[in-house]
């Protein structure tokens, strides 16, 4: 009997793995994705008419624009064209193919055609530079090994597309509204190399729409190897730019902001020619990364602040510390507007309330997790335990019940973060556990 039955168990799986092969539910038909329809597969049926079945859709990495066949109205003619970026697998040169694709009588055509040297599409911008009511085409290429990449441009008028003057490298590209005319302009970011150096450059299009070219250039700090973060955004209460976070040759970071003035030209009030990487006071030797740490809406650029060190405990060590600053337009200067304290691993920061400012002092433990705040006594080299106001502790999210007295505040990626305060209404520091808890920001990148 139990053979009986096992045996009808092995002809019922049988039956079940025939069944999947035969409706076709195997890993491969998974992965592949559907075929197509409506006015994407008349475009596909153009793609193959020139590239044959053997083709690979080349997806932009960056940017508005993320599909391989962009579907835009670029002739202005209240009807959709066709953009397709496709690797040709049958070539025997590495490359990637632009096609511009039209409805002409209605079917689907390929119009023109543009073979480039690269393996790769950063960005594709579909804009009106020159307000012709008729968009450009801007489009950055680039190869697996290296951080330049190249720039093209093309219009189209219904007829034919045409590829505009273009000569322009960069490490990143962006568009944005740079002066707040609810137009957006196109800039370049280029890191240094063996040929030109480091600059920010503003793209427009000439009079006679046949090239694009650099309007405003300004330079920038050749010392950065590398863009660690890029934020658009306010940089002061009336201006809007460019915040950029950057790690230089001598692994430090350092901030530069760039910006349009009323002249309509950049400018980068942080960048310095002689030794820019000491001349810039956001030169840091950490990771903290700008950002609108008080939720102001503009974006603050951390520089290094150095506590009151008075510590002998070799348990502790001095926390370290950063204003925070916007930038001023009058004088193209930064001012702090507020300080933050950071734990010994930077997992989060303590926002200094303004009477806090240059009032006190904080040391950090590793081995107990915790963060010490002490009211600095002007009249003595020491500090003692009568000197603390706040303690900032971390729990494992299992410890919840040995707090110790500590009041939690929050609890992230399986940590608890909580505090202890020895502050009353009548000390001149005093703030309250609400404020605690608004000034204490976790790091969750």
């Amino acid at each position: 009997m139990i053979k009986k039955i096992i045996s009808i168990i092995i002809s019922l799986c049988l039956i079940m793995l025939c069944s999947c092969s035969v409706t076709g539910f195997n890993s491969t038909d998974i992965m592949r994705p559907p075929k197509p329809t409506g006015k994407r597969a008349d475009v596909s049926n153009a793609i193959e008419s020139v590239a044959g079945s053997d083709y690979t859709l080349k997806y932009p990495q960056n940017g508005e624009y993320r599909s391989a066949i962009i579907l835009e109205d670029i002739d202005s003619d209240s009807e959709d064209e066709a953009l397709a970026l496709i690797s040709k697998n049958n070539q025997d040169v590495a490359g990637i193919s632009l096609l511009f694709i039209d409805n002409i009588g209605g079917k689907y055509q390929t119009i023109s055609e543009f073979d480039i040297a690269a393996a790769e599409v950063d960005r594709v911008c579909i804009m009106d530079m020159n307000d012709d009511k008729i968009p450009e085409i801007l489009i950055g290429w680039g190869v697996y090994s290296s951080h330049v990449k190249t720039l093209s441009a093309y219009s189209y008028t219904g007829i034919t597309a045409n590829e505009l003057v273009c000569e322009e490298n960069y490490s990143e590209m962006y568009v944005a509204d740079l002066n707040s005319d609810k137009k957006d302009e196109i800039i370049l970011f280029s890191l240094a190399n063996n040929e030109k150096s480091a600059s920010a450059k503003l793209l427009k299009i000439g009079d006679s729409a046949s090239a694009v070219y650099s309007a405003s250039t300004v330079l920038m700090n050749s010392d950065v190897a590398r863009y660690t973060s890029i934020l658009f955004g306010k940089i002061s209460n009336n201006r809007v730019g460019f915040v950029l976070d950057g790690i230089t040759l001598g692994s430090s970071l350092q901030t530069q902001i760039i910006y349009l003035n009323d002249s309509g030209m950049l400018e980068n009030p942080l960048f310095s020619t002689e030794n820019s990487e000491i001349n810039n006071l956001t030169t840091r030797t950490s990771t903290v990364l700008s950002a609108d740490i008080n939720n102001d809406e503009i974006i603050e650029i951390p520089t290094e602040k150095r506590l009151n060190d008075y510590f002998s405990d070799s348990d502790m060590v001095m926390c370290d510390a950063y204003d925070w600053n916007s930038l001023d337009e009058a004088s193209n200067q930064l001012t702090p507007v507020t300080t933050s304290i950071h734990d010994g691993r930077n997992s989060y920061k303590f926002i200094l309330p303004a009477s806090w400012k240059d009032n006190v002092t904080a040391e950090y433990s590793s081995n107990n997790k915790e963060m010490v705040i002490y009211k600095i006594d002007f009249n003595s080299n020491e500090l003692s335990e009568e000197d603390v106001i706040l303690r900032i502790k971390t729990f494992n999210s299992s410890e919840q019940n040995i707090y110790n007295n500590f009041e939690k505040i929050s609890e992230y990626d399986g940590v608890v973060y909580a505090y202890k305060s020895y502050l009353n209404e009548n000390d001149e520091l005093y703030i309250t556990d609400k404020q605690i808890k608004n000034s204490l920001l976790i790091n969750k990148s």
